[in-house]
C-alpha cells in the first residue's frame, strides 16, 4: 500500500527537455529506454563552447521547503551538478555518490539499469525558483569547459515540488500535475 500526500509537479514539462532553456547542449530527444520502460529519456550535450552546458526551467512554488528531482544516467560523462535557486548539489553516475555546498540537502537512489534519480531540497523564501542541470567532466567540479557536441548524459522525469522529500514521480505535459 502506497499512501503519499497530495503533491504538485510544478514543471509543466517534466520530460520534453526542448521546452527548458537550452544553454550550449545538443538535446537529443527520445534516445533510450526511461526508467518507466519506454523510450523517452533524452540526452544532453555539451557543445564546443567554453562555457557551462546546462538546461534550466522556473518553476513559482510558496516559502518553505522545496525539492527538486530528475532521473540521470551516464553516457559518456559520468556526473552532473544541479542547482534549485543559488544551491548546488553534485552527483556522480557511475557510483552513486551525491555532494552538496550549504543551505541544502541531496541524495541519489539507484532505479536500475544505470539510472538514479537525483534529488535536491531546500527551504525557499518563495516566488520563482531556477531548477538547472548541468554537465560537468568530473564529480564535484563545476567549471566550464569545451565540450564536442556528442559527449553527455541521459535524462528524464524532472519534479519540482513543496515539500522537505521526493515523492513519486508526476509526469507532465504542458501543465502543472498534481497527485491526490
Amino acid at each position: 500500500l502506497l499512501l503519499e500526500p497530495q503533491r504538485t509537479n510544478l514543471i509543466t514539462y517534466s520530460e520534453d527537455f526542448s521546452e527548458w532553456v537550452l544553454t550550449n547542449v545538443v538535446l537529443t530527444q527520445n534516445t533510450i529506454a526511461a526508467p518507466d520502460g519506454l523510450t523517452t529519456a533524452d540526452k544532453i550535450a555539451a557543445t564546443s563552447v567554453l562555457s557551462q552546458h546546462r538546461v534550466n526551467f522556473t518553476s513559482t512554488n510558496s516559502s518553505g521547503a522545496t525539492t527538486f528531482s530528475f532521473f540521470a544516467k551516464s553516457a559518456e560523462y559520468n556526473s552532473c551538478w544541479a542547482r534549485i535557486g543559488s544551491n548546488t548539489a553534485y552527483f556522480d553516475l557511475e557510483n552513486g555518490l551525491t555532494t552538496v555546498n550549504s543551505g541544502i540537502t541531496s541524495s541519489i537512489v539507484d532505479f536500475g539499469n544505470g539510472w538514479y534519480r537525483c534529488i535536491l531540497t531546500k527551504t525557499s523564501s518563495g516566488g520563482n525558483e531556477i531548477c538547472r542541470i548541468n554537465l560537468t567532466t568530473a564529480y564535484t567540479d563545476a567549471s566550464d569547459f569545451i565540450g564536442d557536441n556528442t559527449s553527455g548524459i541521459y535524462i528524464w522525469g524532472a519534479q519540482h515540488e513543496a515539500g522537505s522529500y521526493a515523492t513519486s514521480y508526476i509526469p507532465t505535459n504542458g501543465t502543472s500535475v498534481t497527485r491526490n
